[in-house]
């Protein structure tokens, strides 16, 4: 048929009349749109994220190395992958004359690097914590002005930025002090000053002799910049380049990583994005599912109204999957507009939290919206058709008869999904409580998601359970409470669709929360007894200066001083007996004579006495198991370079942030870093030292090399702490939201399921009930429904958190905080109450003839 009688002008015609419900659906599709949209614009943009060019902004291709290192296959045979080294591979000079060779190159133009810092007057003129030292000839690949003086044209010659002018109030002329990684300090005149768009650094220019002597690298270069002569295209020249001179060429976005090399690019938001984003998008389709299978189960007297009079169970199927689309059209189009305004808010709090940098930008391409549309017209209109199904299977007198009471019994594939799910939880259970704390995240989430799914499909089961034990009590209240007893008995299935958006709200809070505190709790008891020295020193640019750690060993009563240098290295290991793997890990190197005085190692097996070996290597309990390697192994690893080094494994240490994943000597870095400078000086007075003297004489010792100062072992501690908890707040950012939306989407079930009874209340009303045993019946199922939503919310969330607390800390009890517990069962308890009481007394309000002749 056509016209009004066609499947979508039975659909708008039936929406038109039934504003209320249909309202509802499309909230409920907007707002799981926008929130599967947002996070997968944060997923893209993890993905995609970058970090633009400074200083070689104007070079078109920059070579370097390709600074991979390929392990050797296994013994059996196999496959093997490589895998990018951490650290800069200096580059011979003869590979400038190769890269001009190649057809196309206009001009090569080397550039090395050094970690110098500008002191004047005792302190520091950096204004950021990278201070690099260049030869002037690199300046013609950057966007930098000579705004004052002139380029340096001697050996003793500066030209610093604006920022370090500004700072030291230098011009041109004056002398200002120079000082390397070692902390040797030489003195230069300053010739210019130039102006640009440094963000993250500060630069000083020297002669290109000036800067190979202070390099030391024996004129090697890091890289090289490259511009394609006149009409040559970069890319295609980049990979001219790369396949004749066996190089790494870049070009676009990816030569802000060699000029920043290990800046963040957002890759934190990538398991971050990818984990919200799978439980929110698990947690909009039980919200969609449920809100369009809750409007159609209201409307199956209408539909068995339809059968009776001849329509056919397929027109009815198509009649309601064209409402579906209708609504999760319009709304989801809607939503994903929305979802990109979101995914800023999101964005913006993240960067509040400094999990994302300042300098990275949102990426916002089509894939999320297209996706989030998808999904959120593909899962209702699959809803409809199902319920569809089964409501018009049955002959036209059958359907309408059953229309006239409620479903008493669940169908059994509810039951057996729920029962796989909740074998699927033991199993998953089990193996998080078996895992190292580094693993637990993902899977914590997962878990909790299996919870969440096994709580939603058991609700009508348990909520039986639960309205059987308690209405023994209630009922003893009044025939209020009876009558409430009886309706949430013998409306099973309107419970549990009340009770499903409530309890996923508080189990998802709740485990969110105290997901958290357990982590933070557990990583502050490992890190508490981690530094042990009486004093620690740091610098606050351009690294700890070698030279301090020689003076502080010559200060009075001083027994001990480690320093400590952050570094990566690479290990190989078998992925199976048939494929070898390389991973790069964070370590650090330290002094070794005397470590156990300063530097206290949480060891679960071997041990460190009173020394590091110098041929020993500490590993962290994940890194150990990854490569297979005990204490009395040997470990070949790979320095950020790609020098090998072999150490043999002296003790097994349980991971702490900021430990990192290795520990061993740091004679074996010499001439291997690119700074060559410590992060920290950890200071160990002798027996008979007074603790007043040895700090007197370490803040005199900080007074003579600027930019270093004692820090105490409290803020070191607190700096472990506020990592944790800085993850903390990024994921309470998340839940939030998530939070938000369950909160949005159990006012809208429970609106549209205490509205639905506007009839049964008028009934009662004409079978003698007052007004005032109809309210408190009202208030008792808000009872009832708050009973059954909190119990199954801790019982979600105890499933998760206490494996994660057996994997973290090895005790099953994590760590809850009873108000917070109680301010999040108590805030759904007063939600559900709210919204139930205000519809019930809008339902009442209205007329009563008006009330008996309302549609469901």
């Amino acid at each position: 048929m056509g016209g009004e009688w066609s499947v979508i002008g039975l659909a708008r015609r039936t929406i038109r009349h039934r504003k209320g419900a249909f309202v509802a659906a499309l909230a409920a599709i907007l707002i799981s749109s926008a929130l599967v949209t947002a996070c997968g614009v944060l997923l893209e943009t993890g993905i995609r994220g970058s970090v633009a060019p400074e200083l070689y902004a104007a070079a078109p291709i920059l070579v370097t190395d390709k600074q991979q290192y390929t392990p050797p296959p296994p013994e059996a045979g196999g496959r093997v992958k490589a895998i990018d080294l951490p650290g800069p591979v200096p580059l011979d000079p003869s590979v400038a004359d190769r890269i001009k060779a190649v057809a196309g190159v206009g001009s090569v133009v080397a550039e090395t690097r050094f970690p110098v810092v500008a002191v004047k007057d005792g302190r520091l003129l950096a204004t950021t914590a990278a201070s690099w030292g260049h030869a002037w000839p690199v300046t013609a690949l950057a966007p930098l002005r000579l705004t004052d003086g002139r380029e340096p044209a001697g050996p003793r010659e500066v030209v610093v930025d604006a920022a370090t002018a500004a700072r030291g109030g230098l011009r041109p002329g004056d002398a200002v002090g120079v000082r390397d990684h070692a902390g040797t300090t030489e003195q230069f005149q300053v010739a210019g000053i130039v102006t640009g768009d440094l963000r993250q650094q500060n630069a000083l220019f020297f002669t290109s002799d000036e800067a190979s002597r202070l390099a030391g690298q024996g004129g090697k270069a890091d890289l090289f910049a490259v511009s394609p002569a006149g009409g040559v295209d970069p890319e295609e020249l980049a990979g001219r380049i790369a396949d004749e001179v066996s190089v790494r060429a870049v070009t676009g976005p990816a030569r802000g990583s060699l000029e920043f090399p290990g800046a963040d690019t957002g890759t934190r938001l990538i398991p971050l994005a990818a984990v919200f984003g799978g439980l929110s998008l698990m947690i909009a389709m039980i919200v969609v599912v449920g809100t369009f299978a809750l409007s159609l189960n209201q409307r199956r007297r209408e539909i068995g109204l339809l059968r009776v009079i001849g329509a056919r169970a397929s027109r009815i199927r198509r009649m309601v999957a064209g409402e579906a689309v209708l609504i999760s059209a319009t709304a989801s189009l809607i939503g994903v507009g929305f979802g990109f305004l979101v995914a800023r808010i999101m964005f913006a709090g993240l960067r509040s939290l400094s999990v994302v940098p300042e300098y990275l930008q949102l990426r916002s391409g089509p894939l999320p919206a297209v996706v989030a549309f998808g999904v959120c017209v593909l899962v209702p209109v699959l809803t409809v058709l199902l319920v569809a199904h089964s409501t018009t299977r049955a002959s036209p007198i059958e359907a309408l008869s059953a229309a006239a009471v409620e479903p008493r019994r669940v169908g059994w594939l509810r039951l057996s999904a729920g029962v796989v799910c909740a074998g699927l939880g033991v199993v998953v259970a089990v193996a998080l409580a078996r895992l190292r704390p580094d693993q637990t995240f993902q899977l914590t989430i997962a878990l909790l998601m299996i919870t969440i799914m096994t709580g939603v499909l058991l609700t009508p089961y348990f909520g039986r359970i639960v309205t059987g034990l308690s209405g023994r009590l209630i009922t003893r209240f009044g025939g209020s409470a009876r009558l409430a007893v009886t309706n949430s008995r013998r409306n099973n299935a309107r419970l549990a669709a009340a009770c499903v958006p409530l309890m996923m709200t508080a189990g998802v809070l709740l485990s969110m929360i105290f997901m958290q505190t357990t982590n933070v709790d557990s990583t502050a008891r490992k890190a508490a007894g981690v530094i042990t020295a009486d004093e620690v020193l740091v610098s606050s640019a351009g690294g700890m200066p070698l030279a301090a750690a020689d003076d502080a060993r010559k200060l009075p009563g001083v027994q001990t001083v480690t320093v400590i240098t952050r570094t990566s290295i690479v290990t190989d290991y078998l992925d199976g007996p048939h494929r070898r793997r390389s991973k790069v890990w964070d370590a650090r190197a330290v002094s070794a004579a005397g470590l156990n005085s300063t530097f206290h190692l949480p060891i679960s097996s071997g041990t460190i006495d009173g020394s590091l070996p110098a041929d020993g290597i500490a590993l962290s309990d994940k890194h150990a198991a990854v490569i297979g390697r005990g204490v009395g192994d040997q470990v070949t690893l790979r320095l950020g370079d790609g020098t090998p080094v072999t150490f043999t494994v002296c003790a097994v240490y349980h991971q702490v942030s900021g430990l990192g994943d290795a520990v061993f000597p740091r004679d074996a870095l010499e001439g291997h870093l690119a700074s060559g400078s410590g992060d920290q000086l950890l200071v160990r007075a002798g027996p008979a030292t007074d603790a007043g003297q040895l700090a007197a004489a370490v803040n005199g010792l900080a007074t003579r090399w600027p930019g270093v100062h004692p820090e105490s072992k409290s803020v070191v501690y607190d700096a472990v702490v506020k990592r944790a908890q800085s993850q903390a707040w990024t994921n309470y950012l998340l839940a939030a939201v998530i939070g938000l939306y369950t909160v949005i989407a159990a006012v809208n079930t429970l609106v549209m399921a205490t509205a639905n009874r506007t009839r049964e209340f008028a009934l009662l009303r004409l079978a003698g009930g007052h007004l005032r045993v109809l309210h408190r019946m009202a208030r008792w199922e808000s009872l009832i429904i708050f009973l059954v939503s909190a119990t199954l919310a801790t019982i979600c969330a105890g499933w998760s958190l206490v494996p994660l607390s057996i994997a973290l800390s090895g005790s099953p009890i994590p760590a809850v905080r009873p108000a917070t517990y109680l301010a999040v069962v108590l805030g759904i308890g007063l939600l559900g109450w709210a919204t139930v009481e205000l519809t019930t007394r809008f339902c009442l309000r209205r007329p009563l003839m008006e009330s008996i002749g309302s549609r469901e």
